[in-house]
């Protein structure tokens, strides 16, 4: 009986397709839905969390405004944000800046996946 609940899980599970990542932001920031103020950052280095805090006035300065770390993920990354709250043109352009930046390897808005 045990092993049907696990056939039958397994089975439901082989029918789930996996989850698609959320685009860019659109050009048309007036039809953009910001679902997020947080960034997901990794540097060229692989900086460790340390290391990340350390360089948020340099780039924060690059990027035109003050940002705060968040937290650490995997695979060498950090979730950042904007010390105050932006427009939806004023997150894609800051979006766009950091992508720029010197050492940053990408940048991506901090948004949920959910299975398509």
């Amino acid at each position: 009986m045990r092993y049907i609940g696990f056939v039958l899980c397994a089975l439901g599970l082989a029918g789930c397709s996996a989850p698609t990542a959320v685009s860019a932001p659109v050009a048309d920031s007036a039809t953009h839905v910001m679902l997020t103020q947080q960034l997901i950052v990794r540097f060229d280095d692989r900086r460790n969390e340390a290391a990340a805090r350390a360089s948020l006035d340099a780039l924060g300065a690059y990027a035109g405004y003050a940002l705060v770390y968040v937290r650490p993920m995997s695979g060498d990354a950090h979730v950042l944000r904007p010390a105050q709250k932006l427009d939806p043109a004023a997150f894609d352009a800051l979006l766009l800046k950091l992508r720029t930046a010197p050492g940053v390897t990408y940048v991506e808005p901090d948004r949920v996946m959910r299975p398509s």
